[in-house]
């Protein structure tokens, strides 16, 4: 590590400070030695993960300690970190901060100027650190300061200039008497008492990541963030990086400011902090995947997996990607053949090798389309559940807006999922299948069809609303065969005939095209004289498939309107001139 240049205060800061032990969880503790070499005698006994030991002498990363809480030997020499880069021992929170600087320069541009690394020719940042801003000095190289922002405005962390020419940028500013106080072996019984707090602050923020309430991970963690500083702050702060990278993170319930829990912006104060780090790089590739940004991710991931290794979790994550792309590709190849189980099993590898939902707009339109595959298998609630996790990944993607309506529309819930079909018919009129969609929930939400609330001819077959003749035929026969009163016991008997005559009245009644276009949607299938040619100014602007007869149905999407204020209303809200009343000036239709 760089030296400091100011060699007392590092020795000062760094003499006596505690240390608590985070590595060895599967093992029971980290490895103890008699001496410093590597090679020396091994103790019989390991040092239990969470003792708490106060530092003797520090030699690059080996540590002499004395044990003040915890099980294994009194003292002797451990490594502070594995050589992957993970941490086998960190500083508690008790010990004294780094030594703190005051930015005094830049007044006249709203703070100095910041890099992301050391070299005067890297990049810059997108905002200055203000003047006033109080840093905690994380290195100090020559005149370039490796700095942690502790209070004003401007970035996390980065490098800036402590001079520029013979101006001071920033000053050294002195510590407390309080903020050393540790330092000297006085302050070791509030220390031990004020690790095991963290230490189970920590766990108990690990326990709500893995329940699935990152919301409440994050609030535990920036309460925790308030008292401590140093190694444990590291900690803390990765973990709050994995709350907001939580596939059912809600950015609208943290009480951060937006600008505040933006995830490739904490990644790279993060890596900043800790540039060794294979964790940190984890996090900032899982954080440009995040934002789309896959070369970026591989990148940051190839780095990762340089420190831990092929089993660690870099190379996983690389996997995953791969796997994901795979098979969502074999999902769709099924789905086009209308395989539907096929698919959905394609899909769902392809999600459970990306549990973390590390590229979020792939994962949102695989659950999209599991979520279709499974309407077609006759589960809409489970269509509806994947329709719903795809909305919360990407709340834009109107594609699993639509794929909620038609769940909706298999439960029963007709009313909801005409609203959601109006939601994506603002943003996207033109998608396939809408029209059909629309006309269906506008015909099955009105009192017309009061007798469908609870079932209807499709639930009693189990086929979805807009089955082939063929899946109709499946349907009747799998429905014919469950209900069959030879397949039942006597007491069932009664209950099981009338299903069976209901099942057989649904399948005649479906096999009439006509019948069943009516049953649909609420009108007599139009016939193509009905269906003239599409005037040539809705033509000119984008509308070729005429969709209704221009009369009561909107020619654009077939939209059904009573009089002339419906039409005029539907004119201007949806913006589909579609009836013959706006051509009469012109003649046309």
């Amino acid at each position: 590590k760089p030296e400091s240049r100011f060699p007392e205060r590092s020795h000062l800061a760094m003499a006596g400070h505690l240390w608590e032990v985070v590595g060895g969880t599967d093992k029971g503790g980290i490895l103890v030695r008699a001496g410093k070499d590597t090679t020396s005698p091994a103790e019989p006994d390991r040092l239990s993960t969470g003792a708490l030991v106060r530092e003797l002498e520090l030699d690059g990363d080996r540590l002499r300690y004395l044990r003040l809480r915890g099980t294994g030997p009194q003292s002797g020499w451990v490594s502070t970190q594995l050589k992957d880069g993970r941490d086998l021992v960190v500083r508690s929170r008790q010990e004294p901060p780094g030594q703190l600087w005051e930015v005094v320069g830049g007044g006249d541009k709203g703070g100095i100027l910041v890099r992301e690394g050391q070299d005067l020719a890297s990049s810059q940042l997108g905002s200055r650190l203000a003047t006033g801003a109080l840093v905690e000095e994380v290195a100090l190289v020559g005149e370039r300061l490796h700095f942690r922002r502790l209070t004003g405005r401007g970035p996390d962390a980065g490098w800036v200039s402590i001079k520029l020419k013979d101006k001071d940028l920033l000053l050294p500013k002195a510590t407390s008497e309080a903020d050393v106080s540790s330092a000297d072996g006085s302050g070791d019984a509030a220390a031990a008492g004020g690790v095991e707090d963290l230490t189970a602050g920590a766990e108990a923020v690990r326990t709500l990541l893995a329940e699935g309430e990152p919301n409440r991970a994050e609030g535990r963690v920036l309460e925790l963030l308030r008292s401590c500083s140093g190694s444990a702050g590291r900690q803390l702060r990765r973990l709050r990086l994995e709350a907001v990278l939580h596939p059912a993170f809600e950015a609208e319930r943290s009480p951060a400011p937006a600008a505040k829990r933006e995830p490739l912006s904490l990644a790279q104060a993060q890596v900043a902090e800790e540039p060794e780090a294979a964790e940190a790089q984890v996090l900032l590739g899982r954080a440009f995947c995040f934002v789309g940004r896959r070369q970026e991710a591989d990148a940051a991931f190839k780095k990762a997996a340089e420190r831990q290794g092929p089993e660690g979790e870099a190379r996983r994550l690389l996997r995953s990607l791969v796997i994901l792309e795979d098979e969502k590709a074999r999902g769709n190849v099924a789905f086009k053949d209308g395989k539907w189980e096929a698919a959905q099993d394609a899909y769902s590898r392809a999600l459970e090798a990306d549990a973390h939902r590390l590229d979020r707009a792939m994962a949102s339109a695989v659950l999209g389309n599991r979520s279709a595959a499974r309407r077609k298998l006759g589960d809409p609630a489970a269509a509806l559940q994947d329709a719903e996790e795809s909305l919360r990944l990407t709340p834009t993607y109107y594609k699993a807006h639509f794929r909620k309506a038609t769940a909706l529309m298999e439960l029963c819930r007709y009313a909801e999922a005409l609203r959601e079909l109006k939601a994506v018919a603002a943003q996207d009129p033109k998608m396939a299948g809408l029209d059909e969609w629309m006309w269906r929930a506008s015909h099955w939400s009105s009192p017309d069809c009061a007798d469908r609330k609870d079932k209807n001819l499709y639930s009693l077959l189990g086929a979805p609303m807009d089955a082939t003749i063929d899946e109709l035929k499946k349907a009747h026969k799998a429905a014919s065969l469950k209900w069959h009163p030879d397949k039942h016991p006597p007491e069932e008997k009664e209950a099981c005939e009338e299903m069976f005559k209901a099942v057989q009245e649904a399948w005649e009644f479906l096999q009439n095209e006509e019948e069943r276009y009516k049953y649909d949607f609420g009108r007599k299938k139009p016939t193509p004289a009905e269906l003239k040619p599409m005037p040539r100014a809705l033509q000119e602007k984008g509308w070729t498939v005429r969709k209704g007869d221009g009369i009561d149905y909107c020619m654009c999407c077939g939209f059904r309107a009573n009089n002339d204020k419906d039409k005029a209303i539907h004119l201007q809200v949806q913006g589909h001139p579609g009836f013959n009343i706006f051509f009469k000036t012109k003649g046309a239709n």
